[in-house]
């Protein structure tokens, strides 16, 4: 029992991900993640001195408050850029490979180079806007 639940434990997600019904979820997170993105930068833009004392006040109580400040636009470029990768289904030459076939192997080391591979672009996207995000605060402090 224990084997078959590790078996279907991520083809459920995969299944889920690659189905038309995802394409509606992934618009959702693309919307959320862009609003807190674009308000992010408003903030930044716009009240540039007030984010720098509330950023100072913040880190002067904790060390890791600037973090948990910066995740926020972060992760959610990271999701939104994610989600508009993926809204494209997954197809590949070997994404119909049973899993009793011999190329198995092969289907699931491409599937996993195609979700690597648009993880580290998502990151590499969210970073970017991390850092010019705080180099456009800082500049406009």
């Amino acid at each position: 029992m224990l084997g078959r639940i590790k078996e279907d434990a991520g083809r459920g997600i995969s299944d889920f991900t690659d189905r038309d019904h995802a394409r509606q979820t992934y618009y959702l997170v693309i919307a959320v993640g862009l609003t807190v993105n674009v308000l992010s930068w408003i903030v930044a833009l716009i009240t540039p001195e007030t984010v720098a004392e509330w950023v100072g006040i913040v880190t002067d109580i904790s060390s890791k408050a600037q973090a948990y400040l910066l995740a926020i636009p972060f992760w959610a470029t990271f999701l939104a850029a994610y989600a508009s990768l993926r809204i494209r289904p997954y197809s590949h030459a070997a994404a119909g490979v049973a899993d009793d076939d011999v190329m198995a192997s092969y289907r699931d080391s491409e599937r996993s180079n195609y979700l690597r591979n648009r993880i580290l672009l998502a990151l590499g996207v969210a970073a970017v806007n991390t850092i010019v995000l705080v180099f456009v605060a800082r500049t406009l402090r």
